[in-house]
Formats: structure tokens, C-alpha cells, sequence
């Protein structure tokens, strides 16, 4: 095959910077391992978590649907997402029987069992599904049904302070809800609709206000409507949410875990660690300068799909009865490994593979994936090739329609 015909391929298999679907400035938040329980379950709000791979061709489809609706739901519900093709993460994604991508689940009040979402992939029937999802815990104030009494709501839990919304509307909004969760035993969120009238009248008779609605606070201490603190601001999350810290009771701080062995034995294992780290920074794991063959789906999955980075495939005849073929086959794994070590050297997110399209079954091996992210079909030679693979971590890379492989 002559170089100039070779195809140089490019298949995203983890997080790469330049390749990945979010970002800090996304209202996505991105979680980890690590970071999971925090972020997803030790809070009180909604949460759906996307569980996707970059390759994904679906993920990257979901992308800016999610993002979309991340921004809708800004302070109702946290929109969350998993990278599988971290191998820090996968054991995350098995403990959630995570089959395919992307898969969406939604963790409500109970956050043990969360709940697969089915629906389309946009992001207002996203919305419109998480918007239910809110947990309540708005006290109603009025003569009906469970609603307190005005009395009742002002004097319980004395040591709690606590928001009042006056308001026109005959349901709770969702904003509503999401502040009486994000404040949930930390300040009692009530509500008075305008319609009670007598309770309003009793309100009004000790404070006048401009308009509904209002929101007002009663700090701790403060039993009568002549009292409460009123809000001036916009009815938004972030204001109000500014507005209310101030007289929340504080979030507890979480206890840091402290180690209970003994001060020799931790002495011991400080010592160890240092000495390990120490071995680690003196012997760095060597560098292979072969260029491994993809020679079945086996080999795909373990050099490409299991690999967090980027998977750079060059497709090379190699046709073993003529010398020509192997002597040309010889020259391009040369400029592949030449390529692989200034990479290797550069900490680049790149690992490089090579497959013989003549090999049997060749159809299969790239069926995973909807298209590669990239593919180079100039000159075959080391300079154009590396000015090809720093554009694609610039995310400078052309993109190529599905027609074109």
C-alpha cells in the first residue's frame, strides 16, 4: 500500500481534555469515584446522573441536550455526570449495572433505590421529568386540610428560623421546593396563599405589604408578623439563596476521619508510603516503543475501549509473502513508534495501535464505534502526522461525515 493512501484513525476511549463532553464552566457537574457520595448521594435534592463514555456517539448527541437542561434546572435539581471510560470510575459503573450509553438514572428521596429514566432525550422532556422529582417540604399555612395554623407554623421549633412566600398562586412552584430542600432542617420554609383570606387580613393588620408575592423571614426569636425581615430581591435561586444564608442555620461541617491506630503504627505506614513513593519516582514504568496490532475484538476492547485516552489506530497492508508489502509495512510501524515515544514524551493522552485491513474478519472491529473522531488521509511521513495529532488535542480536528470510512 503506498503511504500517501494510508488511513490514520482516531478513537477517543477516556477522558482526553480536549476530547471531553463537559466542562467546569457546564452547569453539568461532573463526579467521580470519589466524589460520588457527595455529590449525589448525601444530597436532599433530585439527581440524575448520566453514566456515558466520550467515544459514544449517542453521549455526544445527549451532550448539549443535558447541558441545556442543567441550565434549566440551576438551583431545582443537580444534573450529573459519570465518565465510564475512567478506570477509577468503572467500578462506579458496575455498581450501578451500567450496560450501555448513555444510561440515565434518577436518584429522588431515596437514594438507594434510583430509577431508570426512559424518556426522550432532549432537554425539556428532561425537564419536565425532573421537575416532579423535587422534594417537598413547604409547610402550607392555612385553615385547610394539613395546613397549620399561623400560631402553629410561628411557634415551632423556636430554635429554627424561618421563610414565609405570601403568594398569589393555588400551587407550591418549584423553586419553592427546592429552597425548602437545599434548607431542610436548617430553616422552615412556609407558604400563605393570598386566597386564605382571613389569615392574610390577621398579617396585614400587623404589617402592610406593596405586592404579592413577598417572602419574609422570621429569624430566631421573632413570634409576630410586625417582626420578620422582608425580601427585596428578585424571586430568583441565586438571590434568594444568597439572601437566606444569612439566617440559615449552618450547614455542619463533616467530621474529618481520623486515623485511631496508634502514632507508631501510623509513623510506620507514613514511613512506608514515603519510601514507596520514593521507589515509584526513581523507577517510572518503562516505556515500550512497540507498536501493538489489533487483530480481533478482544484486542480491540483491551488496547482501545477498556483504555482511558485517546486510541490512535493506523491501518497498514501487510501482505507477509511480498517483500515489498513487509518492507513498506516496516516503514510506516517506524514512523508510528517515532511518533509514539515524542507523544509518550509530550504526556500526551495518546496510545498508539495498528490493524491490517486484510486480516480476516476486518468488517467487525470498528463497529462499536458511530465514527472515529478523526481521520488524517495525508501525506503519511512524521511531521504532517504529529501536526495532525497536536491539532486534535487543540480540537482543531476536521470532522468527517459517516460516509467517509
Amino acid at each position: 500500500m503506498q503511504l500517501s493512501q494510508l488511513l490514520f484513525g482516531l478513537v477517543a476511549t477516556g477522558i482526553a481534555p480536549a476530547l471531553a463532553l463537559y466542562s467546569s464552566r457546564d452547569t453539568v457537574i461532573q463526579a467521580t469515584a470519589s466524589n460520588f457520595k457527595d455529590v449525589v448521594m448525601d444530597t436532599e435534592h433530585a439527581v440524575m446522573v448520566e453514566f456515558f463514555a466520550p467515544w459514544c456517539g449517542h453521549c455526544k448527541n445527549l451532550a448539549p441536550e443535558y447541558k441545556k437542561a442543567a441550565d434549566s434546572l440551576k438551583g431545582l435539581a443537580k444534573l450529573v455526570a459519570v465518565d465510564c471510560d475512567a478506570e477509577s470510575n468503572k467500578p462506579l459503573c458496575g455498581q450501578y449495572q451500567v450496560q450501555g450509553f448513555p444510561t440515565l438514572k434518577v436518584f429522588g428521596k431515596n437514594k438507594k433505590s434510583p430509577q431508570d429514566y426512559q424518556g426522550e432525550r432532549k432537554a425539556k422532556a428532561i425537564v419536565d421529568f425532573m421537575i416532579p422529582q423535587i422534594p417537598n417540604y413547604v409547610q402550607l399555612i392555612g385553615t385547610k386540610g394539613k395546613a397549620k395554623s399561623l400560631e402553629e407554623f410561628v411557634l415551632q421549633e423556636p430554635t429554627i428560623p424561618k421563610a414565609v412566600l405570601i403568594s398569589k398562586k393555588s400551587s407550591t412552584s418549584p423553586l419553592l421546593k427546592a429552597i425548602s430542600t437545599e434548607y431542610n432542617k436548617r430553616l422552615i420554609v412556609g407558604e400563605l396563599r393570598t386566597s386564605e383570606k382571613e389569615i392574610l387580613a390577621k398579617v396585614e393588620e400587623q404589617k402592610k405589604f406593596a405586592s404579592y408575592p413577598v417572602l419574609v423571614v422570621l429569624p430566631v426569636g421573632v413570634t409576630s408578623v410586625d417582626g420578620v425581615i422582608v425580601y427585596e430581591g428578585d424571586l430568583k435561586s441565586a438571590p434568594l439563596t444568597a439572601f437566606l444564608d444569612k439566617y440559615a442555620i449552618e450547614k455542619p461541617k463533616k467530621a474529618k476521619k481520623e486515623d485511631k491506630k496508634p502514632k507508631k503504627d501510623q509513623k510506620k505506614k507514613a514511613d512506608k508510603k514515603s519510601s514507596k513513593e520514593a521507589e515509584e519516582e526513581k523507577a517510572p514504568e518503562p516505556f515500550d516503543p512497540k507498536v501493538p496490532e489489533i487483530v480481533d475484538q478482544a484486542t480491540l476492547d483491551s488496547l482501545c475501549v477498556e483504555k482511558a485516552g485517546v486510541c490512535v489506530i493506523a491501518v497498514s497492508t501487510l501482505e507477509s509473502e511480498f517483500e515489498e508489502s513487509v518492507s513498506a509495512h516496516k516503514a510506516d510501524l517506524a514512523i508510528i513508534e517515532k511518533l509514539k515515544k515524542k507523544f509518550h514524551d509530550k504526556k500526551s493522552p495518546f496510545h498508539f495501535t495498528w490493524l491490517n485491513p486484510l486480516r480476516d474478519p476486518k468488517p467487525y472491529l470498528l463497529t462499536q464505534f458511530d465514527t472515529p473522531d478523526s481521520i488524517h488521509r495525508g501525506g503519511f511521513d512524521e511531521s504532517s502526522i504529529e501536526s495532525f495529532l497536536d491539532d486534535v488535542t487543540m480540537k482543531k480536528e476536521k470532522k468527517v461525515e459517516k460516509d467517509e470510512l
